[in-house]
């Protein structure tokens, strides 16, 4: 029986990934400075936090799609018809709850009449 193999075993030098772990630590680094400032609030500071990360994560799914239609780079990996719908739906509801997430962090009460 054959084991799977993923890709060909090789890691990047890395003189070609030192741009990526200079990002990834600097991530780190700023998300540790953050939280050890003395702000009023760490709650507050860490929904705006997660309102910043849900809103780069909606234009990375964004990115993700248009890449996956594009018969040129992905070949014959290209998303069919369906899932290109469910994506896209996928999609457009995490903008719109990026968008309710910004608007109740901005305007705290203003969906508080709203009962679901």
């Amino acid at each position: 029986m054959r084991s799977v193999r993923l890709g060909n075993g090789r890691q990047p030098r890395l003189e070609r990934r030192a741009g990526l772990l200079g990002v990834y630590t600097t991530l780190i680094v700023l998300g540790a400075a953050i939280i050890l400032l003395p702000i009023r609030s760490l709650i507050e500071t860490m929904l705006a936090s997660q309102t910043l990360e849900r809103r780069t994560v909606a234009d990375h799914f964004d990115y993700d799609v248009e890449i996956d239609q594009r018969q040129r780079l992905m070949g014959e990996y290209v998303n069919g018809r369906v899932f290109n719908i469910i994506a896209w739906a996928m999609v457009l509801a995490l903008i719109a709850l990026t968008a309710i997430l910004v608007i109740t962090s901005v305007l705290p009460g203003v969906f508080s009449g709203l009962t679901f």
